[in-house]
């Protein structure tokens, strides 16, 4: 049986994730959510059932952003890993490369913020 959702680790996300966010408010610094890749197998989708959703909750605040929650999970498959949570090799090098694809069409390319100031 699936323990029931009491929200006390959503409120630790809201609760510390919130503090570092508003460290930097004032910056143009921005903060960026990505969910990871699970493990070598995908996690059946109904074995959990949220009722809410932190992470999304703080990405409506401004300079959060979020990766598209399911943008790894084509790495969710045994031949990416040297264990039953690391990435081997061609793992972390499509890793990086879905990584640095997403942030950037998330925030532009390099240097893309200082040219249109």
């Amino acid at each position: 049986p699936v323990a029931p959702q009491t929200g006390r680790y959503a409120a630790l996300r809201r609760k510390w994730f919130g503090k570092i966010i508003d460290a930097y408010r004032d910056s143009p610094t921005k903060i960026i959510f990505v969910r990871l890749a699970r493990g070598p197998i995908p996690r059946p989708g109904n074995l959990v059932h949220k009722k809410s959703s932190s992470i999304r909750e703080l990405a409506r605040r401004p300079n959060v952003l979020l990766v598209p929650e399911h943008t790894l999970d084509s790495l969710e498959h045994p031949e990416f890993y040297k264990d039953g949570m690391h990435l081997n090799a061609e793992g972390m090098t499509r890793f990086s490369e879905m990584l640095a694809r997403e942030v950037s069409a998330l925030v532009g390319p390099p240097g893309a913020q200082e040219a249109g100031k």
